[in-house]
């Protein structure tokens, strides 16, 4: 009995850590997904006033 306690405590622990990695990761995923988004989102619109003249062009 003492041994399935110890092994369900180190599985939960395990899984936890587990949690832990995964969520920091997607977070990480989606930072870098936002700052790319931010960055094509500017550069349309800073490119906006270079093509406002040209708009056969663009």
């Amino acid at each position: 009995m003492r041994n399935r306690i110890w092994t369900e405590l180190t599985q939960a622990k395990h899984s936890a850590e587990f949690a832990s990695l995964y969520s920091d990761r997607q977070r990480t995923i989606l930072r870098i997904f936002n700052i790319g988004i931010l960055a094509f989102s500017s550069a349309g619109i800073m490119g906006w006033k270079l093509w406002q003249h040209l708009p056969l062009m663009a």
